[in-house]
Formats: C-alpha cells, structure tokens, sequence
C-alpha cells in the first residue's frame, strides 16, 4: 500500500512540475517582416477607426463622402509606415537595377516557406 501510495505521490508531483504557470506567459514566436508589418498595418487600421468614430460623434465629420476621406487618409498614412521597412528592403534589393527575376525573389520571400 506503501508503494502506490508513493508512486501516486511521485506522478502526482511530476504532473504538476509539467503544467504551465498561469503566472507566466508563453512566448510568442519571433514574427516574419511581412507578419510584423500586417501587425503594424492592423493597428493603424484600429487606431483610424476609433478616430474616425471619435470624430463623427463629435460632428466633425457628417457626411459618408467626409468620413470616407478622412479614413482613407489615415489608412494611407498607417499602410505607408507598416510597410516602410519591406519598401526598403526592396529599394536595397533593387539598387543596381531591376528585373522580373529580382522582384520575383522579393515576392517570393513575402510569401513564406508554406508557399514557397
């Protein structure tokens, strides 16, 4: 009786030694540039949205042709800096010139070992 109250005693410890800590929060894996840049994209999409709903509640926008407007800028706007670093990124690629096998390597890397 001994014994299995032992090893039940043993698994039961070992059991909890394996589970995760609700205290500590796993990880996420590194994002690729594309992933980093949809991120950065989504936020920007996030953030112009509570700005716009912000502003056509305070009246300052009142027409669908105004709210319209303004969002599309502010989509420019984050679209532009979510993907500044893979422009660059292509602009060094490019430097000496371009050609289809060039751009087809740069749009080869966007679409991850999956697709490659």
């Amino acid at each position: 009786m001994n014994k299995i109250s032992f090893l039940a005693g043993v698994a039961c410890l070992v059991f909890a030694l394996y589970q995760p800590s609700p205290d500590v929060p796993t990880p996420e894996p590194e994002r690729d540039p594309v992933g980093q840049a949809m991120d950065s994209y989504e936020e920007a999409f996030r953030i112009a949205s509570a700005r716009i709903a912000t502003k056509l509640l305070a009246g300052d926008l009142t027409t669908d042709v105004e709210s319209r407007n303004a969002r599309e800028d502010l989509l420019k706007q984050g679209m532009k800096q979510a993907f500044s670093s893979l422009a660059a990124k292509e602009q060094e690629t490019l430097k000496d010139g371009w050609s289809p096998e060039k751009e087809a390597e740069i749009l080869k890397g966007y679409t991850g070992a999956v697709h490659n």
